[in-house]
């Protein structure tokens, strides 16, 4: 749409509309691939996939004016589309033989075994695959159209390798815990050392379960989603009944000194680097 409003005369000469896997399959191929799209990345990124007859939404590309340019041929995942092309061949070494497939969704891949296993039996189940995003994932084998608490709430319709509709919703929980390590780094800084990558001993089953049990300490995310079923609390932390706002936590940390861990500046459960991580975890993995 932006390209179509502000460079009229130059998307006047587009032939095809290719999104990036089309884009990287045509370049591994040459011409042939051309006209491949892949179904998986159509239905997480485009907008355009109509997931009741599985095809392309021609409501949405009629009114985009983008029919005459989508792909006449959509590709599962684990098709083949072409050979590599000769020049490629020659650059790379690789033989002439060799098969390209259209990829498939980073997400979408992390379900395919999923899928498979649970087999004949389609049992339902839901898949995390964490990152910089959280992806929560449930395939089910027939669209339902989104209620408006979905579409506020943000979930959407990924569509898996198999084409069928898959529930989804995301979470920034990479990003968020950066910024709560951040956090305990600085309100640790001051009175012990660890290592950051000491995961073994940092989420141990043993510091998991006295945290857990304990009930005293909660970090309530939302550096980034303010996803009312998600985020029960503005953003921050409670310890012992108090509340600790994210940005009072952020401002001391971007001025942590000895003198300002000994005004308390974080709670006490932040200045124990194992406790703090393992209150972290909890917290963001059970959203």
């Amino acid at each position: 749409f932006f390209i179509k409003t502000r460079f009229p005369h130059e998307f006047s000469l587009a032939r095809h509309l290719l999104f990036f896997p089309s884009f990287i399959s045509m370049w591994l191929t040459g011409a042939t691939a051309l006209d491949a799209a892949e179904v998986t990345s159509i239905g997480c990124h485009t907008h355009l996939w109509d997931f009741i007859h599985s095809t392309w939404s021609s409501r949405i590309a009629n009114v985009l004016g983008i029919t005459h340019l989508l792909s006449n041929r959509i590709t599962p995942s684990f098709s083949s589309i072409g050979h590599l092309s000769q020049s490629l061949c020659h650059l790379t070494g690789l033989p002439s033989s060799t098969v390209i497939s259209p990829g498939v969704h980073d997400s979408n891949a992390s379900l395919c075994p999923y899928i498979a296993f649970s087999g004949s039996n389609k049992r339902e189940f839901t898949l995390v695959s964490t990152g910089t995003w959280a992806v929560l994932m449930h395939p089910i084998p027939s669209f339902v159209a989104l209620s408006p608490s979905d579409i506020a709430t943000g979930t959407f319709y990924n569509c898996s390798v198999m084409g069928d509709p898959v529930r989804t919703r995301t979470f920034a929980a990479g990003r968020e815990y950066q910024v709560w390590r951040e956090i305990i780094s600085s309100a640790t800084a001051a009175s012990s050392s660890h290592d950051d990558n000491d995961w073994q001993s940092i989420c141990s089953t043993d510091c998991l379960k006295k945290v857990a049990d304990a009930h005293t300490a909660f970090i309530f995310p939302g550096a980034f989603n303010r996803d009312p079923d998600m985020c029960v609390a503005p953003p921050g932390c409670l310890f012992d009944g108090k509340y600790y706002p994210l940005t009072d936590l952020q401002a001391g940390a971007t001025t942590a000194t000895e003198e300002a861990h000994q005004k308390q500046s974080f709670p006490e459960f932040l200045r124990d680097h194992h406790v703090a991580r393992a209150v972290l975890v909890l917290c963001i993995t059970r959203l």
